[in-house]
């Protein structure tokens, strides 16, 4: 490219430039979204509070309380104050799956128990 710039030439230029900017946008943007993640787990998780425990589990805040002397939710305490990570309380709520009769019924051996409870009734 010539390094005079006239003025019939200057439309030529900018969208040129535009171009070359608009690959630029394109290859930071790819940059960013690998980079993200590695950050994001870099970082460690945040205690969060009762409420906001209760909030996350669509409880009140006086059953977190009962639950967590229950020993039934996994918590941490730091002198008076009750703390609880996400993540732990996310797997406190995946431990209470209960199979659909649909994937019951597709294991034989769990099957075959139900069927030889009723015969026995």
């Amino acid at each position: 490219m010539e390094s005079t710039l006239t003025f019939e030439k200057l439309p030529e230029a900018v969208s040129l430039l535009s171009e070359k900017l608009d690959a630029q946008e394109g290859l930071l943007l790819r940059v960013l979204r690998l980079i993200q993640p590695e950050t994001a787990q870099e970082q460690p998780e945040a205690p969060i509070t009762v409420t906001e425990a209760a909030a996350f589990l669509d409880l009140t805040v006086g059953s977190v309380y009962v639950k967590t002397s229950k020993g039934e939710l996994p918590f941490y305490k730091r002198g008076k104050r009750v703390y609880f990570y996400k993540s732990q309380l996310t797997a406190y709520l995946q431990q209470g799956y209960h199979k659909t009769v649909a994937q019951i019924e597709s294991s034989p051996e769990d099957f075959l128990q139900t069927q030889r409870k009723s015969r026995r009734a």
